[in-house]
């Protein structure tokens, strides 16, 4: 007999639904401007394209500047390009 424990964080979530993981676009990061818009459709290319034009913007705010890039804005480019390349695996 199988039983679930009290407190399980995913005790209510399908078999589906953790496969998949976070399957969402990410949030505005610290090291982007505020201005930036977030793709929230569903197409993946256009969720790829997004990702790759918010690298590019952080990476040309760095260029136009001759600054090396600071921490927040390392991190953000790394989340990102990490999400990228999980969205392009899932493309055939």
């Amino acid at each position: 007999m199988a039983f679930k424990m009290k407190g399980f964080p995913m005790q209510n979530q399908s078999a589906m639904k953790m496969k998949k993981g976070n399957d969402k676009q990410p949030p505005t990061q610290p090291g982007e401007s505020p201005d930036v818009e977030v793709y929230e459709g569903g197409r993946l290319s256009e969720r790829i394209n997004d990702l790759e034009i918010r690298i590019e913007n952080i990476n040309e705010k760095y260029s136009n500047y001759d600054r090396p890039l600071t921490a927040k804005e390392k991190n953000a480019v790394q989340l990102l390009k990490g999400k990228l390349a999980d969205l392009k695996s899932r493309r055939k």
